[in-house]
């Protein structure tokens, strides 16, 4: 009797459990990061999220295809500002964005720093940003100011 009780306690713990995060979830926001002057995929790129009235999300690595995942609270904000953690890099779309219209049909920004374009829709949770190198005058002034 003792293993059928054991039995029936495992198997509501494991359907209880929450489900595995290798996937994407309501709650996880998608930011695609891509070259403005030719639309290819910036790797390695240092990423983090922010949010109006709350705190800055950790910062994460974009993986080959210029991916960033993020977990977004439970209360959802508003609006969020992505950012790029490089020296080298600055975005090129409009930067505060509704969160809402994010996770209900995904976004894909304007670029206003070259003509690249993204050849597809962007997916329900998912945010395409544009992002250029800066030239070496432009790094030194943002390094001083």
């Amino acid at each position: 009797m003792n293993f059928l009780t054991t039995a029936i306690v495992s198997a509501f713990i494991i359907a209880a459990a929450p489900p595995p995060l290798h996937g994407q979830t309501q709650n996880d926001l998608k930011i695609r990061i891509l070259n403005a002057r030719n639309g290819k995929a910036l790797k390695n790129v240092r990423a983090s999220l922010g949010w109006l009235n709350g705190p800055i999300s950790p910062v994460q690595k974009t993986n080959g295809d210029g991916v960033v995942v993020f977990r977004l609270p439970d209360a959802l904000p508003r609006t969020l500002v992505p950012f790029v953690d490089s020296f080298e890099l600055t975005i090129c779309s409009d930067n505060i964005r509704p969160i809402d219209q994010i996770l209900a049909t995904g976004e894909v920004s304007e670029n206003n720093c070259g003509k690249a374009k993204y050849g597809r829709a962007a997916e329900p949770g998912e945010l395409t940003i544009f992002a250029r190198h800066l030239n070496l005058f432009q790094r030194i002034y943002k390094l001083y100011y």
